[in-house]
């Protein structure tokens, strides 16, 4: 027996709708959804608010959203301005907007090139950001690599591979401007790790085998097990070598 289509859902206008099952949902009005939704796309380029959580294969925002619930997806691409009260669970983020989460935001992949807020954790395979960004937790990632374009902000640090470095401005102008600009820096209470990188990094406590503190930290305390490189332009209150043979 061939199974039944699922209708569309399209909101071209000012439009309120109840939740359900559909195949695709299209907003590019002025539209509202009241309870939660499940579908294979959802897809608002005008200004939606969901009621509701939202399941779907593929989300993407280009305009302005809230969700009041939470986002389940495979692949979210948000690059207009987005508000998801709850929790958002993805294998791929591309944010190149504006976003807030309010609670936990977990991936695979999560690519940041414009502004996140998130209110709780932050647990991915990838964290790569050449953005501006605010966890209001931990990030807590296998591999994390941050071009410092704007001001970061992690309450704690935990990877494998932790690279933060201030991002490489190649045009005459952009130059120009940096030497009247702040420095952007990102700061945390804690970051450990096995193998860091750090410019630019304000932090009370950096933990981890092989350590390097770049040029503009401003770190309390390093504690490495393996090597650490201190750069002459950075400001270490106290480095010392653990035992981690115990």
């Amino acid at each position: 027996m061939e199974r039944e289509k699922l209708r569309d859902l399209d909101i071209s206008g000012s439009g309120s709708v109840a939740g359900g099952l559909y195949d695709s949902v299209d907003i590019s009005g002025s539209g509202k959804v009241t309870g939660d939704i499940e579908c294979r796309t959802f897809d608002a380029s005008g200004s939606s608010h969901v009621k509701g959580d939202i399941h779907t294969h593929s989300f993407d925002l280009s305009g302005s959203s809230h969700v009041h619930g939470d986002v389940t997806a495979v692949t979210i691409d948000s690059s207009g301005s987005s508000h998801i009260s709850g929790h958002v669970i993805t294998d791929q983020l591309e944010s190149s907007g504006a976003m807030r989460v309010g609670k936990d935001l977990t991936g695979k992949t999560l690519d940041i090139s414009g502004f996140v807020t998130i209110g709780g954790d932050c647990t991915a395979d990838l964290f790569n950001a050449q953005g501006a960004f605010t966890v209001g937790g931990v990030l807590n990632a296998n591999t994390i690599d941050v071009r410092l374009d704007h001001d970061a902000k992690a309450d704690k640090i935990l990877g494998e591979s932790i690279q933060i470095r201030k991002r490489q401005r190649w045009s005459f102008i952009s130059k120009l401007l940096d030497l009247f600009l702040t420095e952007r820096a990102l700061k945390a209470d804690l970051i450990e790790g096995h193998y860091i990188i750090l410019e630019n990094t304000v932090a009370k406590i950096v933990r981890g085998d092989n350590v390097y503190i770049g040029r503009g930290c401003d770190i309390d305390v390093v504690e490495y097990s393996t090597d650490c490189h201190v750069n002459d332009d950075a400001d270490v209150a106290t480095q010392r070598k653990i035992d981690c043979s115990g």
